[in-house]
């Protein structure tokens, strides 16, 4: 289970309990920070609506940028590096570029852990996912192609407080 906030946690969880196994600052905060260095823009809803009506090839470098396209088992769109092009510096194509970065650093952490105990499916939370299209799109693709099955829960930015009433009563 990934809970994505101001940064992320990284958990086992199972029915017996849950246990934190890693995490990172990059998270939700990276995006408000970043963000607002980026595009001006200081509210977390308004730099997403930038990032869905932004293109970020023309800020990252794009594995189609070095081959001309595709190669055997990996699509010309896979970022080849973040923001190494830095040709735009639209708002829009900054804040996409983010979210892009953001949500590749996590799909891979995410899915390295989930590797390292066999697990194959991801369970996505946080309040961060919070009408971010962008994001959740960005986690599922990256969480497929590294082998696992993305799960993304419905008004996931409860699920913190609910798991800790759940912790509590059980402890009552």
């Amino acid at each position: 289970m990934v809970s994505i906030g101001t940064g992320t946690s990284v958990s086992i969880v199972d029915r017996t309990g849950g246990k934190r196994v890693t995490g990172t600052a990059v998270g939700g905060g990276t995006i408000v920070g970043l963000g607002a260095l980026l595009t001006g823009k200081t509210n977390y809803a308004e730099i997403i609506e930038k990032a869905t009506q932004g293109d970020r090839s023309g800020v990252d470098v794009l594995v189609r940028d070095i081959y001309g396209g595709d190669l055997p088992g990996l699509s010309g769109d896979v970022t080849a590096s973040n923001f190494g092009k830095a040709v735009s510096r639209q708002p829009e194509d900054l804040a996409r570029a983010l979210l892009q970065m953001v949500g590749e650093v996590l799909a891979v952490i995410a899915s390295l852990a989930a590797s390292n105990i066999g697990a194959r499916e991801i369970v996505y939370i946080g309040s961060s996912l919070r009408n971010n299209p962008t994001l959740v799109e960005v986690l599922e693709s990256v969480t497929k192609f590294m082998g696992q099955r993305p799960r993304f829960v419905r008004n996931s930015e409860y699920a913190g407080a609910v798991g800790a009433l759940l912790h509590a009563s059980r402890q009552m």
